[in-house]
């Protein structure tokens, strides 16, 4: 554990510099928005792969989709919103800048960096995850709130979304966009009521 605060103590700027700019390039090309491991290797399939490169996309695989659940309600909400504010057609869906994939990737290319022993990548995985990604919640409401305030659907009302979107909202959670609607005045269990 002590080498893992040291490592990063030293390295701490380079580290917080190369995940800033791994973010503002997210943020810069929508496209980046979805997950890059569909630009990787796919670690998932059958096919051999290095064990530690295999834990590390396995650990943000993880996190990340602690976060999707966790801040279900809020995402789904905000998801409907950007497909709003975009006019994306139907059956379509503007990328979500502030989904947490692209946020745990560019963690994990800036400790990259570090070149850290896989036990010491999962202790800053952990702290990332303890610090940052628990703060989420407030941000996706935070971002909710901010559109509704500008007349971004204001009575959004996700149960009916739901019922008229039922295949999109099963290809959405597959693809790390879930159901829910608390952030926006929709209790999650009546959003959640047209989802299994």
């Amino acid at each position: 554990f002590f080498d893992a605060v040291t490592l990063l103590r030293k390295q701490q700027a380079t580290v917080r510099s190369r995940f800033l700019v791994a973010l503002q390039e997210s943020f810069a090309d929508p496209d980046a928005s979805v997950p890059r491991t569909k630009a990787r290797p796919d670690v998932s399939g059958l096919a051999l792969v290095d064990k530690d490169r295999f834990e590390e996309w396995l650990i943000v695989k993880v996190i990340s989709s602690r976060v999707e659940v966790s801040c279900s309600s809020q995402l789904f909400a905000l998801q409907v919103r950007l497909d709003e504010l975009a006019r994306v057609g139907e059956g379509q869906h503007q990328p979500n800048l502030f989904a947490p994939a692209p946020v745990c990737e560019a963690f994990q290319d800036a400790i990259s960096l570090l070149r850290p022993s896989m036990e010491i990548e999962k202790v800053y995985y952990k702290a990332f995850e303890d610090t940052v990604l628990a703060g989420f919640d407030g941000l996706y409401d935070g971002l909710n709130e901010t559109l509704v305030k500008n007349g971004v659907l204001t009575e959004l009302d996700l149960s009916r979304y739901v019922q008229r979107h039922g295949d999109d909202v099963e290809s959405a959670s597959s693809s790390g966009l879930t159901e829910g609607g608390s952030s926006a005045g929709v209790p999650a269990q009546q959003a959640a009521s047209g989802v299994t």
